[in-house]
């Protein structure tokens, strides 16, 4: 990896640092302002996505999610040099 790319590396990563703490603040304030209706319409809407008997080791969404723990992992020892 070129020092160029590395600067960019470690400029997308603090932007995301940054961002990311401001993106928590604005769910801590929405999660506070959430009415116990609001909640409860919200989890049965999230319920009603379930299928009964749909296979869900074969959906992907495992592989996409260790894929994404393998980049992040990456970027973070790509960080710290």
């Amino acid at each position: 990896m070129s020092s160029t790319d590395k600067t960019s590396l470690k400029a997308f990563v603090e932007t995301w640092r940054e961002t990311g703490q401001l993106l928590e603040a604005i769910r801590n304030q929405e999660v506070s302002a959430l009415r116990e209706e609001e909640a409860r319409q919200q989890t049965l809407m999230l319920f009603a996505l379930w299928k009964p008997g749909f296979n869900q080791a074969t959906s992907g969404l495992i592989q996409q999610q260790e894929g994404f723990r393998k980049l992040e992992e990456h970027l973070r020892l790509e960080v710290k040099k």
